[in-house]
């Protein structure tokens, strides 16, 4: 068994709530430029709540829509798996039924998906992103997920 690289579990944690993030943040009217949004964290198939923080909606908002322009950009066939696993929270079997394939194919896909999100959030640090990170990781501290750099 590979060991679990904490950028992919932090890619995992955004995946499971961009959507709902995203509609969060773009329902809130901003008052200031620096208006503060409250985001809950749902966690998994079940989505079990884990806790909620706080950042900066125009921080939020653009890094959100990084990760959504990523999502949007995949082939059809993995915005499909995206969708079915981490918006309609199927379990992999249940997605592996819908897309008509295995198993091992299902978390193949799952884990390109992955890969390329956590690619894309190593390298938002260094970009007008970096707020958004930051945020995102001291969240993810007290959880065993990923902090700068890649250190849990």
């Amino acid at each position: 068994m590979r060991p679990v690289d904490p950028w992919e579990e932090l890619a995992d944690l955004v995946l499971y709530n961009l959507e709902d993030w995203l509609r969060e943040v773009m329902a809130m009217e901003p008052k200031v430029s620096s208006s503060l949004v409250t985001l809950t964290a749902a966690r998994g198939v079940a989505g079990n709540i884990v806790e909620s923080f706080v950042m900066r909606r125009d921080q939020a908002l653009r890094g959100l829509r990084v990760i959504d322009g990523l999502v949007r950009r995949l082939p059809a066939h993995l915005r499909c798996v995206y969708r079915l696993r981490y918006v309609e929270r199927l379990t992999r079997k249940e997605v592996a039924e819908r897309v008509h394939c295995d198993i091992r194919t299902v978390d193949k896909r799952l884990g390109i998906i992955r890969g390329r999100v956590a690619a894309r959030l190593r390298s938002m640090e260094a970009e007008s992103c970096a707020d958004f990170i930051q945020v995102l990781c001291r969240f993810c501290a007290g959880f065993g997920v990923a902090g700068r750099s890649g250190r849990a």
